[in-house]
Formats: C-alpha cells, structure tokens, sequence
C-alpha cells in the first residue's frame, strides 16, 4: 500500500493516552491523525498507515518486547516520552522496576526528554544522539502564570507539604519517608508553639499520597476527594512548599514557589534544590528561610529550575514538531527502501551535550555483569523484565483461578435455581392439568435438564 506522507499516523501506545496530560496536552495539535492502541500484545504489528509509534509505557516485559521489536525492525520511527523527573531510587532501588527498564537503554529512536539535564544523563546511559530537549506540554499554561497570593494576613505563612504519587519503592524506603514526615511534622508543632517563623504564624496544607496522612494521623484532603483544591491551585495558593522527590518540585519551582526537598534516605538527588531537608535538624532553618528566602537561592532555584525544565517557551510546538520531522524522516527513509534511522539532532540542541561520558549504567543494578552496550544491553534489559514478569504470573493465576470459582459457583448456583423453577412449573402444569392437554400422553414425572 503506497500511502502519501499525509496520510500517515500516530500510533499512541498507551490505552489511557487521550485522558492523559501526558498526551492530551499536545496531541490534538498534531498535522497527522493519531490512533490509540489499548492492548499491546508482544507481537502488535504497526499498521500501514502507522507514521511513528509514541508512547512512555516501556517498564513491563509485553510493551517492552514489542517495542524492542518494532525498533530492530527499522521501519517505523519511534519515540519514547519521558513523564517526570529522574529519581535516584526509582532509577536503581525500585524492585518492582526490572534492572535497565529505565532507558537503558532507550528503547527507540528518539526519547522526549523535559530537561537538559536528564538529556545528559541518558545519553551517558549509553543513547548518544537520542535524546531531544522538548519540557512538559502539560506545564505550557504555567509558563504565562505568575504566582498569585491569595488575600491573608500578612502574619501568616501558607506551606505546602506534598509527597510524590509513589513516595516509597519497598517497606524500607516507606519507614524513612515516614519518619522524614514525622520529623518534619514534629519540627514545624515546635516551631508553631513558638510563636512565629520571621514574625509569621504558620499554617500547613498537607497534601499525602498512598495513604500516608492515615499512618500519620495527620489531616489531609484525600485524593478522591471530587471537592478538593487542585494540586497546581495549591502550589498557588501558597507561600512555599515541601515535597519528596518529585515533578511537583519543577512545577513549584516555575511557579516562583521557594520549594525545599524532603528526603532522609542519603541516596544522590538528580535534582539539586535550593533547599533540601535530609535530617530533623535541617528544618528549622530551612523553613526560616522559605519564609523569607535569601535572592541568591532563589537565583540558584531557577537555575536548577531551566536545567532540569525546558521552560524558555511552550513544549507543545517542540513535540509536534519533533512527531512531524520523525514521521517525514521515516516516510522518505522508506521511499528510498533505506532502514529508520536518525543521526542527527531534528530540533535544536539546546540543552543537549554531546561530549557527555558514557556511563556503564547497568553494572549499577544488584546482579548485573559488565558488558557491550547496543544489542547485548537490549537484549538484557528485555530479559530482566521478562523474568520479572515471570515472578508475577503465579499471583496473576491465581486471581484468576479465584475469580473462575466464584464465576462457576454462581453458575451452579444459577443451574440450580432455573432446575427448581422448572419442578416447580412441572408440578403447577401437572395440578392445573396443562401437562396432559399441552404435551399429549407425556408423563414425565421430572424434566430433563438441557
């Protein structure tokens, strides 16, 4: 089938892609059509029509798999996008994350990186060329924002305190963010018995995630909750915040919010803050000053801010743009029955450093040997998450063992009834004398079950 240019599409691996700001943000702004794919089985095969394939689901063997395949094939483009900010213990202390999951390496042809700095970092990884600087579309509308104070007294300062939606990785991690919560809870009841921070009373707005606020007993708007401040408005609406590692740090910080990072696990933080909690004892003075913070840290905060963010204007232009030259690139590849590849940067390189150290990324995780990179690190990355898969398949038989029980409980059941109801119609045919006017000479003193 010879297709135009034009009538190409985007195949969006993801089956929540359009209720996502992941990708509802940008992807009615594209020139070509776009086409959701809600299952992505190991052997999905990209349509004819298919222009380039997108998406940032490549954790789990299934997508991986494919992905990995579509990629070797070298007929179709593909771009990974990057959904937040690198993390320290995601990268290499999540057990639920195969070892090499995370971009090593890149499981594609291009990778929509939010900043220059994680850029560098996965092209270290081993993924020299692949990375190009977009941002965050779904950040595009803070970009004009600027920080609004909501009417208060002047006496009080309004923090934020927030936790990241997966804030702990294992049961160990859990008990440090608990107890870096608790600390920070402690700290700011004493500091609030005091009196005053600056001459400001203080006034905290807890926002936990995975049930944190219960554990801790502390007052917090559930994530349900339909009538709850938004988490952008509550970024607003205050004076400052306190987070655990996460995206919540790059949207506080375009806000102008001076935003301290809570984290006692002593582990290396890819995104350096201006402040950072990492004992009971730092947060005294670390509140002090994110109520009345120093110019020179919130000059260092921006800077940290414009390396990890592309923020200097809207992403959503960059990735439409990114999509267009990706597909033009594969469609004239193909036409000229050359193999997918791209050599070049497509979009400025901006943020991009191409003389970065490569790094042997995947010696870093428990168990792995040292290596080639290329095909080998593919191949090794797609086996470590197939053997996690495997280690899930017992759990998943047996939910599915369960429910086939109760299914086939309730269709004995079922049987059951409809048997009882047709004695029961039997007898009241045989009273009325139906059964013999209706059924001849038939006597049957039970009916047969079908």
């Amino acid at each position: 089938m010879n297709l135009a240019l034009e009538d190409l599409k985007v195949y969006l691996l993801c089956r929540y892609a359009l209720d996502s700001g992941l990708y509802s943000s940008w992807h009615d702004r594209l020139s070509h059509g776009v086409e959701v794919v809600q299952q992505c089985p190991t052997d999905w095969q990209p349509p004819d029509d298919c222009g380039i394939v997108v998406t940032h689901e490549h954790f789990r063997w299934e997508e991986a798999s494919a992905l990995r395949r579509i990629y070797e094939s070298e007929s179709v483009p593909v771009l990974i996008i990057a959904d937040g900010v690198l993390e320290y213990r995601n990268t290499w202390q999540n057990p639920t994350i195969p070892a090499g999951s995370i971009y090593q390496p890149l499981l594609g042809h291009k990778i929509a990186c939010i900043g220059a700095s994680s850029a560098r970092m996965i092209e270290a990884w081993g993924n020299r060329g692949k990375t190009e600087v977009i941002g965050l579309p779904r950040f595009d509308s803070l970009l004009q924002e600027q920080a609004k104070e909501q009417a208060s007294d002047d006496n009080e300062i309004r923090i934020l305190i927030a936790t990241a939606t997966t804030p702990a990785f294992n049961d160990e991690q859990r008990k440090t963010v608990v107890r870096s919560l608790r600390a920070l809870q402690e700290g700011l009841n004493t500091l609030g018995n005091k009196g005053d921070v600056e001459g400001r009373s203080i006034k905290v707005n807890w926002r936990l995630t995975d049930g944190l606020a219960d554990e801790l007993g502390i007052d917090s708007q559930p994530e349900d909750d339909e009538e709850q401040e938004s988490l952008h408005d509550a970024i607003r609406n205050c004076h400052a915040v306190i987070t655990t590692p996460s995206t919540i740090y790059l949207e506080s910080a375009l806000l102008n919010k001076p935003t301290a990072i809570l984290d006692f696990h002593n582990v290396p933080l890819f995104v350096a803050p201006a402040w950072s909690i990492a004992a009971p004892e730092h947060i005294s003075p670390v509140v002090r000053e994110l109520a009345a913070p120093p110019t020179a840290r919130i000059d260092y905060q921006n800077f940290v801010l414009h390396d990890h963010l592309r923020c200097d204007s809207p992403a959503t232009p960059r990735m439409c743009q990114l999509i267009s030259k990706m597909i033009q690139v594969g469609f004239e590849q193909r036409q000229q029955n050359q193999p997918v590849c791209f050599n070049s940067r497509l979009l400025d390189s901006a943020g991009n450093n191409d003389n970065a150290p490569n790094v042997a990324a995947n010696k870093h995780h428990e168990g792995s040997v040292d290596r080639s990179a290329g095909e080998l690190d593919r191949l090794q990355a797609e086996l470590n998450q197939a053997v996690h898969r495997l280690g899930t398949i017992p759990r998943e038989l047996a939910e599915k063992n369960n429910q086939i029980a109760q299914l086939q409980t309730a269709l004995d059941e079922s049987r059951r009834r409809v048997a009882d109801v047709r004695v029961r119609l039997f007898k009241l045919r045989k009273i009325l004398g139906i059964g013999k006017e209706n059924q001849g000479e038939q006597t049957a003193e039970t009916p047969s079950e079908s």
